[in-house]
């Protein structure tokens, strides 16, 4: 669990510093072919990463995963959310949708937090 934690803290550590970074016009050369340049959610990013690594040395990492994963699901539903809001709205206007234009990283590190969640949720109801 805790090597899971790292793991994320890291992924999420990362893409965090690389939004803010494209947030403040820094050119990057990443192997994700876009990362948005959205400074705030790269400090919520760096926030996710805070939580994953504080469960990660922690002695009860439980509470923290759960936390954590949590908060990685709910900014990936909430960009695909946005995702999706858009499409429509280019179908209700009739414009032209770049559906590339709008695909971020949180939206597939949302799957990373499934085991996680499961894990806590599984231990959860074994211990009432």
């Amino acid at each position: 669990m805790r090597a899971y934690m790292v793991v994320l803290a890291l992924i999420t550590l990362i893409l965090g510093i690389a939004e803010i970074a494209c947030g403040f016009g820094l050119e990057l050369s990443l192997p994700m072919p876009y990362i948005p340049s959205d400074i705030f959610g790269g400090f919520a990013l760096l926030v996710i990463s805070a939580t994953f690594s504080k469960g990660a040395l922690s002695e009860e990492p439980r509470a923290h995963l759960y936390i954590g994963s949590i908060l990685l699901a709910i900014f990936g539903l909430l960009y695909i959310l946005v995702f999706l809001a858009n499409g429509l709205d280019s179908v209700i206007l009739g414009e032209e949708w770049q559906p590339l234009g709008d695909i971020r990283p949180e939206m597939f590190i949302l799957l990373l937090s499934i085991p996680g969640l499961l894990s806590v949720r599984k231990k959860l109801n074994e211990n009432p």
